[in-house]
């Protein structure tokens, strides 16, 4: 079965490995080893299609791995699918 996933941001700090996303999951929920394939960007609309492997999820946050030259802000939208 495949499910959607989402993630909602309040606060992405760069790390060593990709990202500390702050925020609350949405659709899903995401699990440990779970992708996202896209970042919808709700300040300006526009989305990316850009790959996230989650590497550890936490309440309130999630540590992500993923392209350091993405800009992820507050507000953004982290969009996947998984099989389960």
């Amino acid at each position: 079965m495949i499910w959607r996933l989402t993630y909602f941001v309040s606060e992405a700090r760069k790390t060593d490995e990709g990202w500390l996303v702050l925020g609350e999951p949405g659709l899903g929920p995401p699990e440990q080893g779970d992708e996202f394939d896209g970042v919808h960007h709700q300040d300006d609309g526009s989305e990316d299609v850009v790959t996230f492997r989650v590497l550890d999820i936490q309440e309130g946050s999630m540590s992500i791995a993923g392209p350091p030259s993405l800009r992820l802000r507050r507000d953004d939208i982290l969009m996947g699918e998984v099989e389960r």
